[in-house]
This record gives structure tokens, sequence and C-alpha cells, in this order.
């Protein structure tokens, strides 16, 4: 259900990430041929959306990425389709080119928080960023710890969820399609 697939150097993914743009709980590394904003996140707002009340009915109610890029851009694209670097980060780029990631973005995910328990469609590749003991993959009702340094590859197909279950410490983390 989790796979290790290799050791990463994490202090130069962090040198790497200093170059983003403010932004905050998503940030798209990679676009299509027609989009190149790294601001549009996983439930497809962009920035102009983050000053609305995330409790609001309304909030909750965007459409999705797919509609929100059909709404903004005039395209229907598929994940898939984000394949291309948004950032001139030289390591970053690199293992998204050697595990063919897709649709690549960072998460930060706030301390005393979890995703709801839900299936997606494809596995992930998941490289921690910044975590500590206290945050979880569960799979299937099962307890997985995915440790800073690594690069993962997680199936996603099966019910899960991840919890932050830290004190203080904010997760960061680079997800991607596979």
């Amino acid at each position: 259900m989790i796979e290790k697939l290799q050791s990463v150097d994490i202090d130069t993914i962090i040198s790497e990430l200093k170059i983003l743009p403010k932004y905050k709980t998503t940030i798209c590394l990679q676009g299509t041929k027609e989009i190149s904003d790294p601001l549009i996140d996983v439930i497809g707002q962009d920035v102009d959306y983050r000053t609305k009340n995330e409790q609001d009915p309304a909030y909750l109610k965007q459409p999705g990425l797919k509609g929100y890029v059909k709404e903004k851009y005039g395209i229907i694209y598929n994940s898939d389709d984000f394949i291309y670097p948004l950032f001139d980060m030289p390591y970053i780029n690199s293992l998204m080119e050697k595990f063919k990631m897709k649709h690549s973005r960072i998460l930060i995910m706030k301390p005393k928080t979890c995703y709801s328990y839900h299936y997606d469609d494809k596995k992930i590749i998941h490289i921690p960023v910044i975590s500590d003991k206290d945050c979880w993959f569960i799979i299937n009702k099962e307890l997985f710890d995915a440790s800073v340094g690594n690069c993962y590859i997680v199936d996603t197909t099966q019910m899960h969820t991840y919890v932050n279950a830290s004190l203080r410490t904010h997760r960061v983390v680079i997800r991607a399609d596979i």
C-alpha cells in the first residue's frame, strides 16, 4: 500500500522551494501547454478565491479543478496533461521527470487536521518535506509512516486519509499523480 522508492536530498528540496511565490496551502509545480498558473490548487481555487471564508457553503461548492479550468481558460483537460515544470528547480524537476510525475504540487497541512476518508483513481508519489512523528497515512484502517527524506508510491486507490496529529508542525509534502 505504501512503498519506499528511494532517499531524496531534503536540504536541496527545501532550498529550491524558497523560490516559490507566496501561497496558502497548495501550489502547482507543473502546468499544461496552456496553463502556467501555479496558484490553481486541487479544488480549483486561485488566489482571488482565497479571501472567502472556507466555512462558507458557497466556498465549498466552487467548481472542481476541471470546471474551474474550463470556465477560466475555456479548455477541458486531463490531470495527465499537467507535466510541464513551472519553476526553475533542477533537483525537484529531475525527480518529477524520473518518476514520471503528473500534476505535481506542494500541499501544506496544518497541525491537528486530517483529510476525509476516501479513495482516488490513481496512485501517487509522496515526498514529505516537513513532517514529524505524529503524522501518518491511514490506508484501509492500517497506519503507515512516511518519513522525511524519502520518496514513496502510495496506493491511494484504496480507502485512505492522512492525519497531522502534531501540535505545532505544519506538514509540507510534494504530491503527484503517477
